[in-house]
């Protein structure tokens, strides 16, 4: 059943600017096989890279030295693979509240076992405000005087 006009222009225009029949499906609702049928009719590459292209299609990033397999062996920019993870990672990325108990539990002189290093700086900051010096500190919290004063320096970076 053939599409209307109008919808069959837009996803030529889709197809042009350089899209993939899966983002053509999710902008229109086209089929993926319509999108790659039209693709084919008007004379536009697939989204695969070849080799003997000079430069991946989605940032011109050169080739060969670029040039990778993906997990089902279809050949793809690295450079593109690369930005497209380090992405992934930032939008997923959430920061870890530290945990007052524990903060609070080493500023009275019982630290826990293991303190994040958020936690750490987090009391060597309060402990701080009290005046007290970088040896008493690193007593209490159970580390060292470098790791008190490398958080002071980052205190005073910070701010």
């Amino acid at each position: 059943m053939p599409i209307a006009p109008e919808l069959r222009r837009k996803v030529e225009q889709l197809l042009k600017e350089g899209l993939t029949d899966l983002a053509v499906y999710r902008q229109t609702g086209v089929s993926r096989r319509t999108a790659a049928r039209y693709r084919k009719a008007l004379g536009l590459p697939g989204t695969f890279t070849r080799a003997d292209d000079p430069a991946c299609r989605r940032a011109g990033h050169p080739f060969p030295e670029n040039l990778g397999r993906n997990g089902k062996g279809h050949l793809t920019c690295m450079a593109c693979r690369r930005i497209r993870h380090r992405n992934a990672a930032r939008a997923a990325y959430v920061p870890v509240e530290p945990d007052e108990m524990s903060i609070e539990r080493a500023v009275d002189g019982d630290p826990p076992d293991y303190f994040t290093p958020r936690e750490r700086h987090a009391a060597i900051d309060r402990l701080d405000k009290r005046g007290l010096s970088a040896a008493e500190i690193s007593m209490l919290l159970r580390c060292s005087k470098r790791t008190v004063h490398y958080a002071r320096r980052k205190r005073r970076v910070s701010a």
